[in-house]
């Protein structure tokens, strides 16, 4: 029986050099120290969290089961999946702090900076950050990312399954959303978090200074203290 693969055009306009994905992946807090970290990364596959020899390409934030990624393969329980990418160039300035975001990783993450394990994430839905300023000097720094996949089920998954069949989709693994690098001061916002009540919107203001000023549409000024009104 012949078998068929369901494309899209996006494969086609991919060219060498492009970076997939690369607008602002949090436009209600732009800065502009954003760098996009999507495109190819060196890539490969293990039993065990040390790197191997990389002698693959992935191009990012696509799923290396995908076509998109470049590679197309099957991902094992047991496998480790190890993505390497060198930043060259890059500068922050006295007193900022460099911070690593990934958009979502599945779904069990360790990340290094210069060979050094700064953190690790299980799950695969979520994003995280980590402060990377300690870890670097100079301005050019590798990040690498061991990552395994076992489907567990102790965590969301979703429609995956190691052998797809009926409702049930081909896995997702790995980096699989964008990874970008950001500049911001010693003091900065975190996070804002918007909640619906009765007859308005609560607003969280996670980090920052204690006083905070909002500008809404540009001409009211609200002022308060502490996280939230």
């Amino acid at each position: 029986m012949a078998t068929y693969k369901l494309t899209t055009k996006y494969i086609k306009d991919l060219r060498e050099g492009d970076i997939p994905f690369s607008d602002y992946p949090r436009p209600h807090m732009v800065r502009e120290s954003y760098t996009c970290l999507n495109g190819r990364w060196e890539f490969g596959i293990s039993k065990a969290k040390e790197e191997p020899i990389l002698e693959s390409e992935i191009i990012l934030p696509y799923p290396p089961e995908s076509q998109l990624s470049g590679l197309e393969i099957k991902i094992e329980k047991d496998d480790y999946m190890h993505y390497r990418r060198t930043v060259k160039g890059y500068t922050h300035g006295e007193g900022e702090r460099v911070i690593l975001h990934f958009g979502a990783i599945d779904q069990e993450a360790y990340v290094y900076v210069n060979d050094v394990l700064i953190g690790e994430r299980l799950g695969g839905y979520i994003p995280f950050e980590f402060d990377i300023t300690d870890y670097i000097s100079g301005d050019e720094f590798v990040i690498r990312v061991a990552v395994r996949d076992a489907l567990d089920k102790k965590y969301p998954y979703g429609k995956q399954t190691d052998k797809r069949h009926g409702m049930w989709y081909t896995p997702v693994s790995g980096i699989w959303q964008t990874v970008w690098l950001e500049n911001v001061p010693g003091e900065h916002i975190c996070k804002l978090k918007y909640t619906q009540i009765a007859g308005g919107v609560h607003l969280s203001v996670i980090g920052g200074a204690n006083h905070k000023k909002i500008i809404i549409d540009g001409c009211e000024e609200l002022e308060f203290d502490g996280e939230g009104i």
